[in-house]
């Protein structure tokens, strides 16, 4: 029942950081586009979307990095060697 509880709760925080994550990044992407629609003469790019886009990876790659290190250190078997290569 604890093993489940760990996988559903960080389950819900990966997805719901991917949707808030793609809803910044359209709604970055629309605020971009319009303000090149006031200023049609000036060349704009649009990293804002992308860049949002880039972070929202990397702290899903995070939180699945943690999700790792408290799986092991709850439920899996411990030696020296895994516990080392964990915290590095």
């Amino acid at each position: 029942m604890k093993k489940k509880i760990t996988v559903c709760a960080f389950l819900i925080l990966i997805v719901l950081t991917i949707i808030l994550t793609v809803i910044q990044a359209v709604k970055i992407s629309r605020e971009e586009a319009a303000q090149e629609e006031e200023a049609a003469q000036e060349f704009v790019y649009r990293f804002g979307a992308l860049g949002t886009i880039f972070w929202g990876g990397f702290v899903v790659l995070y939180e699945s990095d943690l999700f790792h290190a408290v799986y092991y250190y709850l439920f899996m078997s411990k030696t020296k060697t895994k516990t080392v290569l964990n915290f590095l």
